[in-house]
């Protein structure tokens, strides 16, 4: 590679006048001249022949100054007095351009006047060279110059921004820079300032400069490399970087051992690797020995050789072992029972081994722990991949308890609810109640044992309890306040509950029975109406009302057991004292619902009309039935006041005594309808019950003749004649 050298002489000739005030017309002309030196490169090109050529086409830059101004005047060289070159170079990194002088005062000499012009010491551009601030100074305008401090080659050739440099000294000035071959000569030229004023000897003033064209040298880089993409690979050497062109390297590799995790650092690759560095083709250097390469290309730009780090992967030791619920792990294939732990030795760093855990009953699988190293695909599955990491390490697992439900049926009669509890009796804390049967309490965790706590309605209490289902433990089947301890799935038990009370029968009068809640389910007696002496047979069903079991006669002739057949002559005054009405007095109708005349009958809503027999009682219309409290056609009203004894009142719409009808004493009545007996085959019933807001529909509880006691769908105008049984107030 070599470099061209060319000296220039400058020589500027002017006239100045030291006398004050007076303006001479005198040209100065200033050439510049060049002289042609050739120097070798410090390498004589081996790879391929490598050219630099800087041809000459001015040597020589003049400028011709009048001084026409006592303040003085400035002056650049014309188009046509640039010294102008160009280089051309196949050097692939390309060439630097520098100028310099022979000494480092930087000024233009007059050596017969013994007088000199300084130079500018700092860039300026034309404008500013022409203050009277410049007077007898000189600069130099290149057409390129090189800017350091962001690396680039300026163009300078702009007449208004162009920049005049300081003269250059001993050491270059650097001018143009390229980094590539050109075969296009890259053209240059150099023009003169200057400025002064009379005080300036005229003549001419000249310095000699050299433009040396360098080519830049041509490198080559080792460079330490790791090809697997590993993040945790560090301490690679830094790369080696030598401008010696010559045709080979002969350099030792670096002493520095690199790291990887996981790793053992093995050898450098001349060559290529696979992908996690284990396996090198092509040669391998061990680090400290020598490389030695024959590589160089001056004409090419890929001097540089690339060393790649192998590896061998370590082995580590992982222990598995048991938890709570876990009954077993299994790494690779060796399976673990053991809480203390299990070593699965010489597992390699980086692989994928299978993990499998078994569970206890009553445990659901929760998560892996991976330890200090290595990683778990998935740590919520029970089989999952372990992938060793750079160490030994102890898998853990862990597992919840599960949770179940535990319900309850109930059987007999009375049972209420039971409370699940963590402690006999009503103590502890209470974690559910089961309030209907076959409800049941969930969350309840495997293994835990819980008190069962059952709670009666009065009249009842505790039989039995059976454990149905297939899960759990019940302490006991007698006790009545046993545990159940939560198995590996949900429990069933069953309750059985019985009558337990200490009032079974009914006596005495009706108006004096007290609350349904003082009597045994199946109670059973006789009562008498305080207010005519008629007996009336009564039972507690299993709804838990007291039912009359024969139909009210209040109002007909007869007493005891005997209804009589006819209403009472004048009516049967009844008091709020024993009757369920507000009204001090209240008299019991003496119209016949058989009157002959049954249109008037149907149309006449606010008399109280009722029929007595014998056999079944009285039929009432609802004005009667309600003691003369809800009147005419339309009167939507639910009945609060009835003719029932004192204490007792006529049933509401909802109750449901189907299943109950044979005790019920089911009588079939029938019903008044338009003066007439009809339906004789079935028995009807008032309760305190409207069926729709726009008629005076009432609710009935019927016997149909699907032989059904029930009071859905049952419903008649008011002014229809019914029965009435009355229930014992709760």
């Amino acid at each position: 590679m070599g470099y061209i050298k060319r000296e220039r002489y400058i020589r500027v000739i002017g006239i100045f006048s030291t006398l004050a005030f007076i303006l001479l017309f005198i040209y100065t002309f200033t050439p510049i001249y060049f002289k042609t030196d050739t120097a070798e490169g410090v390498n004589t090109p081996v790879a391929s022949e490598t050219t630099l050529t800087m041809v000459t086409g001015k040597e020589t830059a003049n400028l011709d100054l009048i001084v026409d101004s006592t303040s003085g005047t400035f002056a650049t060289s014309g188009s046509n007095d640039l010294a102008e070159f160009n280089v051309v170079t196949n050097n692939y990194t390309g060439y630097t351009l520098t100028i310099s002088n022979a000494s480092d005062d930087g000024q233009l000499i007059n050596n017969s006047a013994s007088a000199n012009l300084d130079t500018i010491t700092s860039k300026i551009n034309a404008t500013t060279f022409n203050s009277s601030t410049y007077n007898g100074k000189w600069g130099f305008k290149p057409s390129t110059y090189y800017d350091s401090t962001n690396g680039t080659t300026v163009n300078n050739t702009d007449a208004a921004t162009g920049l005049y440099l300081p003269s250059p000294t001993t050491s270059p000035t650097t001018l143009a820079k390229t980094s590539s071959a050109n075969s296009t000569a890259n053209n240059y030229t150099i023009a003169l300032g200057a400025r002064s004023d009379y005080t300036k000897a005229s003549g001419t003033y000249t310095n000699t400069f050299v433009l040396a064209a360098i080519g830049n040298p041509v490198t080559y880089t080792i460079n330490y490399l790791d090809d697997t993409g590993d993040t945790s690979v560090t301490n690679l050497p830094d790369a080696y970087s030598s401008s010696s062109m010559t045709t080979s390297i002969s350099e030792p590799i670096s002493n520095t051992i690199p790291t990887r995790t996981g790793y053992t650092f093995s050898k450098w690759c001349l060559g290529t690797v696979n992908n996690d560095g284990t396996v090198c083709t092509g040669t391998e250097y061990a680090s400290g020995a020598t490389l030695t390469q024959d590589f160089i290309d001056q004409t090419s730009s890929v001097n540089e050789i690339n060393l790649y780090a192998t590896w061998s992967a370590n082995t580590y030791d992982i222990t598995i072992k048991t938890a709570t619920g876990i009954s077993s792990v299994s790494l690779n294939g060796t399976s673990c029972t053991s809480a203390s732990g299990c070593v699965v030795s010489n597992l390699t760093y980086g692989i994928g081994y299978t993990l499998v855990a078994t569970t206890a009953d009553g445990y659901s699988f929760s998560s892996w722990s991976a330890g200090n190293y290595g990683t778990i695909t998935n740590t919520a599955s029970i089989s999952t991949i372990y992938t060793v990491g750079a160490g030994n390490s102890i898998i853990t697992p862990s597992a919840n308890i599960r949770e179940f439900s535990l319900a309850v049926t109930f059987e007999g009669s009375g049972v209420s609810s039971v409370q699940v509890r963590t402690a006999s009796g009503t103590g502890g804390t209470l974690v559910g109640t089961i309030s209907s049967s076959a409800d049941s309490v969930s969350g309840l965790p495997y293994g835990t044992t819980y008190y069962l706590y059952p709670i009666f309605s009065s009249g009842y209490e505790f039989s039995q309890w059976t454990n149905l289902g297939s899960y759990g433990t019940l302490s006991s089947t007698s006790n009545f306040n046993p545990t159940f301890t939560i198995g590996p799935g949900n429990g069933v038990v069953r309750i059985t509950g019985k009558i337990s009370c200490t009032k079974n029968t009914f006596s005495g009068y009706m108006q004096d029975a007290g609350s349904a809640s003082d009597y045994c389910i199946g109670a059973t007696g006789s009562l008498t109406d305080r207010r005519d002496n008629q007996v009336y047979t009564v039972r507690k069903l299993g709804d838990g009302n007291v039912w009359m079991t024969r139909n009210l006669a209040i109002g007909c002739n007869g007493s005891g057991s005997n209804y009589g057949s006819s209403v009472i002559s004048g009516g049967k005054t009844l008091h709020n004292t024993d009757t369920n009405i507000s009204a001090s007095s209240w008299s019991t109708p003496t119209a016949l619902l058989s009157a002959s005349s049954s249109s008037t009958q149907t149309a006449d809503y606010t008399t109280t009309r009722m029929q007595c027999d014998s056999t079944y009682g009285a039929w009432y219309n609802y004005a009667a039935a309600s003691g003369g409290t809800i009147t005419g056609s339309h009167n939507i009203d639910e009945s609060t006041e009835d003719i029932c004894p004192a204490g007792w009142h006529l049933p509401s719409g909802s109750v449901n005594i189907n299943s109950y009808k044979n005790v019920f004493n089911v009588a079939t009545n029938g019903e008044y309808q338009n003066g007439s007996h009809i339906n004789t085959d079935r028995g009807y019933w008032w309760t305190s019950s409207n069926v729709t807001a726009s008629y005076s529909y009432r609710v009935v509880l019927h016997y149909d003749q699907f032989k059904n006691l029930r009071t859905s769908g049952g419903n008649a105008p008011a002014y229809y004649g019914m029965g009435i049984r009355c229930i014992l107030k709760s």
